[in-house]
């Protein structure tokens, strides 16, 4: 359950992210004819939408929260707490948090299944092909499959026996494919995608990441001597008919419009690089972003249950109900209740303005301020059903504390062996009460029985001796 929920809520984090990351390069940065720095971007942008919500930030302060540290400090940590009546965390009517997570991963096996699909028949495709050495060192694949002209790591592929005079200026594309290690980016975006499947913006990343490489590749071709308009030309006869594989870089795009574009437009400015320095206040404002309080809550490390008894480690926290004043030192003073260790004690939190009904033993009290921690055996918490048994007085709750009970014992002899009582130095008579004597006022008790006993003590001694001295008293 706790993992489900942190789950949700890193994914929750890091969509927030991913969109200011995302809106940010679009609108400032994805116009510049700087490809290879924007393929380092975008490539930044899914590093740190992965990174980024898995730290905390506190730029925003949660000013719902008040430390209150002027009250006494219980250490509660021994005490059972045996139940919470109705106070467990807020009951769902539908299980949206099981649901959201089932979707997350049958989506996510859908999106890798679909990858690794993918995967596996381009191997087929390089194994099944027919193979020639380029002299670059990149291998050419001449495949008897219909399929678009593509580049995967250091092989080229082509459908056809040969090679046409037209598909030199395509192989040259593939190859500046290689050169750059394109392929590695998408091995990264596509798994990227795979795990945020659900967010748009993955998917739109992933896009400009592939325009940019089909950017940088289009004037690596244009810069070797191919002339512009035969190579323009070019594309756009290779624009239909063929299959063509996602995972790979394809001659063939959809975005061909902006490829020519690309190719048409005034290089920028040299001076338009520093708008990459703004990439800075950027995160800075993704990390406020995720310092807002509902952003950066913490999740519980242990879910409560009913009738449950909570053994706290140090670190951890037990939430029953939202708005809290935590005390830092501790309290009982407590209406809703949160339980957290503090130094391997438990401090307790309450809501402002609560004032529970307090139950010492059956009885009302008004409060703890004066109760003494270690008198407490259990705490018994009751919140949704108060009223049905106290009535107007419990509607902020009932909080019922059951006290240690004081076992009197007593020591009994048979008249006939009743040992012989020496207490502070002078013996007693056979009517002295042992039980008289306070445990609390004994500082030592030794008992002597046998041989020893009818030595030291004569015939009176036969039945034991039992030596008492009592505490000085000042």
């Amino acid at each position: 359950m706790i993992a489900m929920e942190s789950l949700l809520y890193y994914l929750l984090r890091a969509s927030v992210s991913m969109a200011l990351l995302y809106g940010f390069y679009k609108l400032f940065l994805g116009k510049n004819t700087f490809h290879a720095i924007n393929r380092f971007v975008l490539i930044a942008i899914a590093l740190l939408t992965v990174l980024l919500p898995l730290c905390r930030f506190n730029f925003i302060p949660d000013l719902g929260r008040v430390t209150i540290s002027d009250y006494p400090s219980w250490d509660l940590s021994d005490i059972p707490v045996s139940e919470f009546s109705s106070m467990s965390a807020t009951q769902q009517l539908f299980p949206w948090r099981e649901l959201l997570f089932v979707v997350f991963v049958v989506g996510f096996l859908i999106a890798l299944v679909r990858y690794l699909i993918g995967f596996f028949q381009i191997i087929a495709i390089i194994r099944n092909s027919h193979k020639e050495k380029l002299n670059d060192g990149s291998t050419l694949c001449l495949s008897v499959k219909d399929i678009a002209p593509f580049s995967w790591m250091n092989y080229v592929v082509l459908h056809g026996k040969g090679v046409p005079e037209e598909n030199r200026t395509i192989i040259q594309h593939e190859q500046a494919h290689i050169h750059l290690k394109h392929s590695f980016d998408m091995l990264f975006i596509d798994l990227f995608t795979s795990y945020f499947w659900f967010n748009p913006f993955s998917w739109l990343l992933r896009r400009e990441i592939q325009s940019v490489h089909e950017y940088q590749a289009d004037a690596q071709v244009l810069n070797e001597g191919v002339e512009i308009k035969q190579y323009q030309l070019l594309l756009i006869r290779k624009s239909v008919g063929e299959q063509k594989f996602a995972l790979a870089n394809n001659f063939r795009q959809r975005d061909l419009h902006k490829r020519i574009q690309m190719m048409m437009k005034q290089k920028s400015d040299k001076q338009t690089k520093w708008s990459y320095v703004a990439v800075f206040p950027l995160l800075f404002l993704v990390m406020v972003a995720l310092s807002v309080p509902k952003l950066n809550a913490s999740i519980p490390d242990k879910a409560i249950e009913k009738s449950h008894e909570k053994a706290v480690k140090e670190g951890e926290s037990i939430i029953l109900s939202e708005d809290f004043v935590e005390f830092s030192n501790g309290s009982l003073e407590l209406g809703k209740v949160r339980i957290v260790a503090k130094d391997d004690s438990i401090a307790v939190a309450a809501k402002v303005g609560a004032q529970p009904l307090y139950i010492v033993d059956g009885k009302e009290v008004a409060s703890l301020s004066e109760f003494d921690p270690e008198q407490i055996e259990s705490i018994e918490v009751l919140k949704q059903h108060a009223t049905d048994k106290f009535g107007e007085r419990g509607k902020e709750g009932v909080i019922h504390i059951t006290t240690k009970k004081v076992v009197k014992k007593t020591i009994g002899f048979n008249e006939d062996d009743k040992p012989l009582l020496i207490l502070d130095g002078e013996m007693q008579d056979a009517a002295f009460d042992l039980n008289s004597v306070s445990p609390g006022e004994i500082e030592s008790m030794e008992v002597i029985k046998g041989k020893r006993a009818t030595e030291l003590f004569g015939d009176e001694g036969k039945n034991g001796v039992v030596v008492i001295t009592r505490k000085k008293t000042n």
